[in-house]
């Protein structure tokens, strides 16, 4: 008789009435509620938790929970968005406009991340070539090293900052190259933190010369602003529009 929901913060009630493929006037006893679940499941990826309850009186209630805190990422040619508690790839997209429009932050990964639908990401080793390199197969060999801990650094840097005051702010960061980590801020505010060294350190320095920036008006907002902190001992500050930043920090079309 009736199919209750309400709106989420990403899904509204009518997109999961659309995804549940329910009609008032269906039969009460001519469905599997799981598979509604599944299809929910399966058509949004952004859902956490989902539950579907057939009532006595011919009522059907939907109710859901969402990702909220979310990642994205580039890997080949497709773009992946990624829950942030949990580091589960959830969804695959030809274009990145889909995760900007729910506030995902950009995570460049390194090289050797692997990247699935359904699962964690984790990193695995790659070949590399040997001196006697012909382009044949026989001439690459594996690095032997474990990757999750040569790795580790991706995920302890990616949590301290969300973390930090700074995490708010956070519109992307590349962390491939762990001796050369880099962040932007704010759309317009390109951080270089070099690498893991001192990072607690870094990141106060940055709030504190940002804050300090702001007060005394030295930082202009029409202008892009590069921070190196890569030597903490010092901080550097550059306005130019000359400075690039990177096609991930532009709003979605």
């Amino acid at each position: 008789t009736e199919i209750k929901t309400e709106d989420g913060e990403l899904y509204s009630a009518t997109v999961i009435r659309k995804y549940a493929d329910l009609e008032v006037g269906d039969e009460m006893l001519g469905f599997d509620a799981r598979a509604v679940v599944r299809r929910l499941r399966a058509g949004l990826p952004l859902l956490d938790d989902v539950q579907v309850r057939k009532h006595l009186n011919g009522t059907v209630t939907i109710t859901f929970t969402e990702h909220t805190a979310l990642y994205y990422t580039r890997h080949n040619s497709n773009y992946y968005i990624i829950s942030a508690a949990e580091h589960k790839v959830l969804g695959v997209f030809a274009n990145p406009n889909e995760a900007k429009r729910v506030g995902a932050v950009y995570l460049g990964l390194p090289e050797s991340t692997r990247v699935r639908v359904g699962e964690k990401l984790t990193f695995i080793n790659l070949p590399y070539a040997t001196e006697k390199d012909s382009g044949a197969w026989d001439d690459y060999e594996i690095e032997t090293d474990e990757p999750s801990k040569e790795y580790a650094y991706v995920f302890e840097f990616v949590d301290a900052l969300m973390e930090s005051p700074l995490g708010e702010r956070v519109t992307g960061m590349e962390v491939g190259d762990r001796y050369d980590i880099w962040l932007v801020l704010d759309k317009r505010i390109k951080v270089r933190i070099g690498d893991m060294t001192e990072l607690d350190r870094k990141l106060s320095m940055i709030q504190r010369s940002l804050e300090d920036r702001l007060e005394t008006g030295k930082d202009d907002p029409s202008l892009p602003l590069l921070v190196d902190v890569s030597d903490p001992t010092r901080i550097i500050h550059r306005a130019s529009p000359d400075i690039e930043l990177p096609d991930w920090t532009d709003s979605p079309a």
